[in-house]
């Protein structure tokens, strides 16, 4: 243990690292037996298992020696009581526990595997690597699977006699369950990577290992439905329901990329060790594994060459079926220009379309955002508690009200959305980056509804897909809330500048960011000689939403005000609330019809003058 970390340990109360220490010795002592009750001994020839980070022994090991320097710290602080904890701990060990019929086959399959690993551990660093590449004989090779099943052997033996207990409750079984499976992936993985890249063999263990990261997500699904049937029953219903649309989902499309498909997507790119070569930045990118983000389509983390290398996710261009969708990574990579334009670069994700020899789209690569491990607004946790309350057969407490720093991101995606014409927005897709800031993902459904006459004007209740979007329930907050004290303001201005981005573009500098998108959609812009009559028409629904974009956004903020005032006009202290935050004739003006305007601050600002 470095000086650093001792030093560190000092600071800590006494009575916490005693109670630290006091644990780390009753496990310690646990893990000894087992070692002893399977015949081996702590000794200096026990490190030759060190070098395989995939055996029990291994981290039982580890485990021991973390807990001596744990003992080493307890002596420099001065805690006399526990001097010699690990050696004392097993002095005063306890009989040994008779042990059942499975949990003895569990040790005895532990044991053979160790034996058989550390027996080979001498002629793999031998043959691992000759001329930069891995050589693997068919014999070396037929050993390394000999060693595979006896390694998942003994994982299921171990799952199994854990299993025995009667006492288990069935949230306990599926952590058991998970444990085994984190296991068996990490045995596939360093299976896989001791093989040649390129060789079938590798292929189908990387793919394995992909398919039990699959039942993984569903274990995980599992567990979070079992407990929360305990708190929640709605709740653990639509965690069921959406665990049956991704087995659905995953069904269909391996009958839809199974090699006897006739339209079969091209899939090369999604398996680990896949490459791709950016021309345009002249990189090479690597897939490094299946990524589970709990979306009904395939991501992959890929990596680009070098120390220095970018994090990327590839994600397949199709629908949720697995039929191709080349149109959703062009308007993926659209959506990231206008979104970088808008947000600007810190609040935007870089994103390129994916191609195969053939000059096909088959998937999009974004730049993997930096996320933080402390966020401090869980907005799809948010935007659930907020429509959650309002559902009348569950008494629950309001959504928290966010500060404007939240609502001022949120409504500048709005911008970006409305001119995208994508109402598939929810909580779940937002970030929160290291930096505390956030930034919107997943535009695929740009567009899908411009064709859709309740999606020409801006309005809180209109829903255009299955689930609502979070701009939908975060205006419904500012309209419906009845607390003066938990009232959610919003502040109106800030989408101005956004506004005024848009506006400093001419129409044809704003089209050139749908280019790729409208090409291959409707072929290339037509001539006066020969138009091409069907992108003019879809150009002229986008250009409207642009043109029109301040006198929209006007006439929607005015009449959220309006259903604010009359959702809250019986309540006194609520009205003063909301005169003292918007004032008629400044914030706001009311027409002759009756309809409520609202008015931007430069607007307010020349009145002035």
């Amino acid at each position: 243990m470095n000086e650093l970390l001792r030093q560190q340990m000092r600071s800590i109360h006494k009575e916490d690292l005693k109670s630290s220490i006091r644990q780390a010795s009753e496990y310690s002592h646990k893990i000894e037996q087992e070692l002893r009750e399977q015949g081996v001994g702590v000794t200096q020839s026990a490190k030759q298992f060190i070098e395989t980070p995939t055996s029990l022994f291994t981290r039982k090991y580890d485990y021991m020696q973390r807990t001596k320097e744990v003992d080493k710290t307890a002596k420099d602080v001065g805690l006399d009581e526990y001097k010699g904890g690990l050696s004392k701990a097993n002095e005063t060990a306890t009989a040994k526990k008779e042990l059942s019929k499975e949990q003895k086959k569990a040790l005895e399959k532990e044991k053979a595997v160790m034996v058989h690993e550390a027996a080979m551990g001498m002629e793999r660093s031998q043959r691992i690597r000759e001329n930069g590449k891995i050589v693997l004989s068919r014999k070396a090779l037929a050993e390394e699977k000999v060693l595979l099943s006896e390694k998942l052997d003994a994982i299921n033996q171990s799952l199994k006699a854990a299993l025995e207990d009667e006492s288990l409750t069935d949230e306990r079984k599926l952590k058991l369950q998970i444990e085994a499976m984190k296991d068996r992936i990490k045995e596939y993985d360093t299976y896989a990577h001791l093989l040649p890249m390129g060789t079938e063999e590798r292929r189908d263990a990387l793919s394995t290992k992909e398919s039990l990261g699959i039942e993984l997500r569903d274990l995980r699904k599992d567990l979070d439905i079992c407990i929360l049937e305990k708190t929640d029953s709605k709740e653990a219903e639509r965690q069921r329901s959406s665990k049956k649309t991704h087995a659905f989902y995953d069904l269909f499309r391996s009958v839809v990329h199974s090699k006897h498909a006739l339209f079969r997507p091209d899939t090369s790119l999604s398996r680990e060790d896949a490459e791709y070569y950016d021309e345009k930045r002249q990189k090479v990118l690597m897939n490094k594994g299946r990524a589970f983000f709990g979306g009904t389509k395939p991501m992959y983390f890929y990596k680009e060459a070098g120390e220095d290398g970018k994090n990327w996710l590839y994600k397949e261009a199709v629908d949720c079926l697995g039929n191709r969708t080349p149109e959703r990574a062009y308007i993926t990579e659209a959506a990231s220009k206008l979104q970088r334009f808008i947000c600007g670069d810190e609040h935007s994700i870089p994103v390129f379309v994916a191609k195969n020899k053939n000059g096909d789209a088959i998937g999009t690569f974004q730049e993997q955002v930096k996320t933080t491990d402390t966020p401090t607004v869980d907005l799809f946790k948010w935007q659930k508690k907020a429509i959650d309350s309002r559902d009348p057969e569950r008494v629950l407490e309001p959504a928290p009200v966010l500060d404007y720093s939240v609502t001022r991101q949120i409504m500048r995606e709005h911008t970006l959305d409305w001119l995208l014409c994508n109402f598939d927005t929810k909580g779940e897709n937002f970030l929160q980056k290291e930096d505390g800031s956030l930034v919107s993902i997943d535009k695929e459904a740009s567009f899908s509804k411009i064709s859709d006459a309740r999606a020409a004007k801006m309005d809180r209740k209109v829903v255009l897909h299955k689930n609502d979007t979070i701009y939908n329930v975060l205006f419904s907050e500012f309209v419906e809330r009845k607390s003066v004290l938990k009232a959610q303001h919003l502040d109106f201005d800030s989408v101005e500048e956004h506004i005024d981005k848009i506006e400093g573009l001419s129409q044809e500098e704003y089209l050139n960011m749908f280019d790729d998108y409208l090409t291959f959609k409707y072929g290339k812009k037509g001539t006066p000689q020969k138009p091409n009559e069907k992108r003019d028409q879809f150009e002229a629904k986008i250009l409207e939403r642009k043109e029109k974009l301040r006198e929209e956004y006007g006439r929607f903020f005015g009449s959220l005000l309006k259903e604010r005032y009359d959702f809250i006009k019986d309540n006194g202290d609520a009205v003063s609330d909301f005169k003292d935050h918007y004032k008629e004739n400044q914030h706001y003006i009311i027409t002759k019809t009756g309809d409520w305007i609202y008015v931007f601050r430069s607007k307010r600002v020349l009145d002035k003058h």
